[in-house]
């Protein structure tokens, strides 16, 4: 129990913190935020901005321009013609096995 006191005896000692000003440590630090807020940002940043912008015009146009975006309701405009369902290889090789189960 001699030592648990001496080793509380000691940190008191070399506790720093006690003898800190605790509103004048905050008011420092609120004083340099509001010093880093009202900086201006750094150049580069806006360089690496437009650069994406610039990337973004090379995509195509229905993605950039809202008026031309569909709601999605209509679908007239797909061409669906060229779609023939009845000789699609999956058809086919249903009406195969069915046949074979028939001949059983």
């Amino acid at each position: 129990m001699h030592s648990l006191e001496m080793l509380l005896v000691v940190a008191r000692d070399a506790a720093p913190w006690l003898e800190y000003n605790y509103e004048e440590v905050v008011k420092k630090y609120r004083e340099k935020r509001r010093v880093r807020k009202l900086r201006a940002p750094r150049r580069d940043k806006g360089k690496k901005r437009k650069r994406q912008s610039d990337s973004d015009s090379d995509s195509p146009a229905y993605y950039s321009d809202p008026d031309s975006q569909s709601s999605g309701g209509d679908v007239s405009s797909v061409d669906t013609s060229g779609t023939d369902y009845s000789s699609s290889s999956d058809g086919q090789c249903d009406t195969s096995s069915e046949e074979s189960s028939d001949a059983e």
